[in-house]
């Protein structure tokens, strides 16, 4: 918990849970959380299933932008997935990513890589999966898994690809009726090698988001 107060310390960005107040007794650590009153991310798709391209773009706008900041500041978060992003309302679309209690610093990304099997298996880049070396790339599949979901209403596979395998992806399918700018970013973000991959940066700016 020390850690996560520490890191969540340095991170002020609208679509980050803010950390307001940290509390320590000899004995127990209390932190006060900024309060998101929507519920999960899962909840709505839950309810809502698939949604539109510009409510998905809409989402992952907010996401990105989130993980743009942290991999500038050198934080990885290795587990996104819709449980961890929090709606401030129940009838609207602002969010906030939370539970960093499996990030990582990682200052000099190229330096300081990390190879700890963290996050939940749907999620899961195929470098994580394979214990391999990874950086903030690993971030950017588990966003494109998400932004699949938010598409489809289902998520792309039961299991992870194995690292360095591109995933199977049937764009004619399930995806037959997404515009190619969303197939293009899509599939940017869920290469199997990680320096395939695109940037959150280089997602923020993509079309299909703008």
């Amino acid at each position: 918990l020390r850690d996560e107060v520490r890191v969540l310390s340095t991170l002020r960005h609208p679509h980050i849970v803010e950390m307001r107040e940290v509390f320590e007794t000899p004995t127990e650590l209390y932190i006060i959380m900024e309060r998101a009153r929507g519920g999960e991310l899962f909840d709505r798709i839950v309810e809502k299933g698939n949604f539109s391209e510009a409510e998905a773009a809409a989402v992952m706008y907010q996401l990105l932008s989130a993980l743009t900041d942290m991999h500038r500041r050198g934080v990885i978060h290795r587990d996104i997935k819709p449980e961890n992003l929090l709606l401030t309302t129940r009838d609207g679309w602002e969010l906030k990513l939370s539970d960093f209690g499996l990030r990582s610093i990682a200052e000099r990304f190229g330096r300081a890589r990390t190879h700890t099997l963290c996050g939940s298996p749907y999620y899961m880049a195929p470098e994580v999966c394979s214990r391999e070396r990874y950086g903030p790339a690993v971030d950017v599949w588990s966003a494109g898994v998400v932004l699949y979901i938010l598409l489809t209403g289902s998520p792309p596979w039961e299991r992870p690809p194995l690292f360095g395998a591109s995933p199977r992806i049937d764009v004619d399918g399930e995806l037959g009726s997404i515009s190619r700018d969303g197939v293009d970013l899509l599939l940017s973000m869920l290469r199997g090698q990680p320096g395939d991959r695109c940037t959150a940066q280089d997602a923020l700016r993509h079309p299909w988001i703008n």
